[in-house]
């Protein structure tokens, strides 16, 4: 079983200085200079474009969208919301035959399973990646990859505000058929994201067969 190093960050994260030591540790992961790490963070408020995102989809032209090499459209980052990043090399996975799309639904899995732990019924969706409660979105996903490196990864709404995706069309789904939503709308209650951190952690092995190290 290979090591993944766990680092949850204790203060909001500045977007650009994170993107740039999230890379430098994808350099030294595939020049086989250390194992992988998992980063839990949470940003100031932030709104970014993936690589097929789409200008047309922005309402607030006040606001400002930074540009990433991450997959996806636009989405939101902010207080209340867990960011995981997961920088690891697939080969340490699927062995000699790595498989993106199949990671990324690892991914899903592994939340999917956390919400049901904590009374959240949550799944998939045939047409949009992520994770979702009905029609509505509670987890985006943006994943990619150097030499079988991945990086970037999921966002969570755990208690965020979630009038700051009023301002654009979130990951490119229009239409009154589909929303947002977070664990503490779904509970109806005010939720801490150190609680269900403690979730996430616990299910990870039951998903990815790493052995968490601190």
């Amino acid at each position: 079983m290979k090591n993944i190093q766990l680092k949850i960050l204790p203060h909001l994260s500045q977007y650009r200085d994170t993107i740039d030591e999230m890379e430098m540790v994808v350099n030294r992961i595939i020049q086989k200079k250390q194992n992988g790490e998992m980063w839990f963070l949470e940003y100031n408020h932030t709104y970014t474009a993936g690589s097929s995102a789409d200008s047309n989809d922005i309402k607030n032209q006040d606001i400002e969208i930074i540009q990433t090499n991450r997959g996806g459209k636009h989405t939101y980052h902010g207080p209340g919301q867990r960011v995981i990043y997961l920088m690891m090399d697939l080969h340490d996975i699927f062995g000699e035959k790595p498989d993106l799309r199949q990671y990324i639904s690892m991914l899903e899995d592994w939340v999917i399973l956390s919400l049901d732990d904590i009374g959240i019924d949550a799944s998939k969706s045939e047409i949009n990646r992520g994770v979702w409660c009905g029609s509505n979105k509670i987890v985006a996903i943006g994943v990619r990859l150097n030499k079988w490196v991945s990086y970037h990864g999921i966002a969570i709404n755990i208690s965020t505000d979630l009038s700051h995706y009023n301002d654009f069309i979130p990951c490119g789904i229009d239409g009154g058929d589909f929303g947002i939503t977070s664990i503490s709308q779904e509970l109806k209650k005010d939720y801490f994201m150190r609680v269900f951190d403690n979730v996430l952690i616990e299910n990870f092995n039951k998903i990815f067969d790493f052995n968490i190290i601190y």
